[in-house]
């Protein structure tokens, strides 16, 4: 199980958009992904997945769990009652996603629960605090009793004991979200530099952090993109007091703005969008690119695609539309050289195929140079062969 936590040190960078959209992609290529609300104070998963007002009863989640916990001092019984089921898209290829929320927010009942939680005595109490060992029994309950492949977890924002916990006891990678200014540049600082130096249990490896600086908009001239860029990796790399812990960040992903998302808010990964008319798409694209080994979805791709070269036979325009659909969502080269393939099988104009070569490098961070030669041959090749 890898555990990726989506921090942000101030609100409204997209961090549980993103979240939502990740988790959506792994459950497209076989993943089960369990999906948990940190951010107890504003949490917002339940409404990004459609669970809201949809259960017959209250929403139970972190927030029970941590009422139980200090009110009985035991954990409860079993997670079933705090889990839930994200309805996707079912076939036998789809993974599964379930939400561990925070619980029946925003009802009265919910901050009630959340006011009896003292967090000073959860992590400070003297001699031995409950609050670490609590999480990371959490942590392996989960992967004892839903056995995911991926456990993400949506971070409270600023510096806190759970954000903390969240970032260091229970995650292998924190995706870090920000904006371009000084208190969000500064807060992220800090909050790396303490992932680092953060002690781990001996099982287990350094945390991998990742900065995402979003909000950029898609118009921006590129050098003036670029400016931003070298800008934040200028303070995030400020030296700090103790030499030690200065940092020392060179790759950073960007989320462009996506202003359709300020009339009404849809995840990137619903539907059948193209990458061409969504930027947020394709930058999320090479996120989780770099975020999720091309292994992990591998096997769940070859499946898919061979399923598609038989319908080819039957139906050779659906088979293509749908190898294009597999293109848009996995941006990985098996899928690439499935459609170029179907495109020489069909001997498809040139412009089309090129179109694809194209948006294969732009959204690719290491691109294939055998897949890039295919691509190259077959578009020059109708020229070479004259009339």
């Amino acid at each position: 199980m890898k555990t990726i936590t989506f921090y942000s040190y101030k609100g409204g960078v997209g961090r549980t958009l993103a979240l939502a959209n990740v988790a959506k992609y792994l459950a497209r290529f076989g993943q089960k992904v369990v999906v948990m609300d940190f951010d107890l104070e504003a949490p917002g998963l339940h409404y990004k997945f459609g669970l809201q007002h949809k259960s017959e009863k209250p929403l139970q989640g972190v927030v029970d769990i941590l009422h139980t916990f200090v009110s009985q001092g035991k954990l409860p019984a079993s997670l079933n009652d705090f889990m839930y089921e994200v309805n996707i898209d079912k076939t036998p290829k789809r993974g599964s996603i379930h939400l561990l929320p925070a619980g029946d927010a925003p009802t009265g009942a919910y901050w009630r629960k959340l006011a009896v939680i003292n967090w000073h005595t959860l992590f400070y109490a003297e001699p031995a605090p409950p609050g670490i060992p609590l999480f990371e029994e959490l942590r392996l309950w989960i992967q004892h009793d839903y056995a995911p492949d991926f456990l993400l977890i949506d971070s409270r924002t600023g510096i806190t004991e759970i954000g903390g916990v969240a970032a260091t006891v229970m995650a292998d990678m924190v995706v870090c979200l920000l904006i371009n200014n000084p208190e969000n540049l500064e807060g992220v600082r800090a909050i790396m530099r303490s992932i680092r130096k953060a002690p781990r249990l001996e099982d287990r490896e350094a945390v991998e952090i990742l900065p995402v600086l979003t909000r950029i908009p898609k118009d921006a001239d590129v050098s003036i993109e670029n400016k931003i860029l070298d800008h934040v990796r200028l303070v995030l790399n400020e030296e700090a007091y103790e030499l030690a812990d200065t940092l020392n960040v060179q790759e950073i992903y960007i989320l462009h703005s996506e202003p359709s998302l300020q009339i009404q808010e849809v995840l990137a990964m619903d539907g059948d969008a193209k990458p061409e008319n969504s930027p947020l798409l394709q930058d999320y694209l090479r996120l989780f690119s770099r975020m999720i080994p091309r292994k992990t979805i591998e096997p769940y791709l070859e499946e898919l695609i061979t399923e598609i070269k038989l319908l080819y036979f039957d139906d050779p325009d659906e088979a293509q539309k749908k190898m294009e659909a597999l293109v848009n969502f996995s941006n990985h080269p098996l899928a690439y050289r499935s459609l170029l393939k179907l495109f020489e099988i069909g001997r498809t104009n040139p412009k089309i195929v090129a179109h694809f070569a194209d948006r294969y490098l732009s959204l690719t961070s290491n691109p294939d140079d055998e897949l890039q030669k295919d691509f190259l041959l077959y578009c020059i090749s109708p020229l070479e062969l004259g009339p």
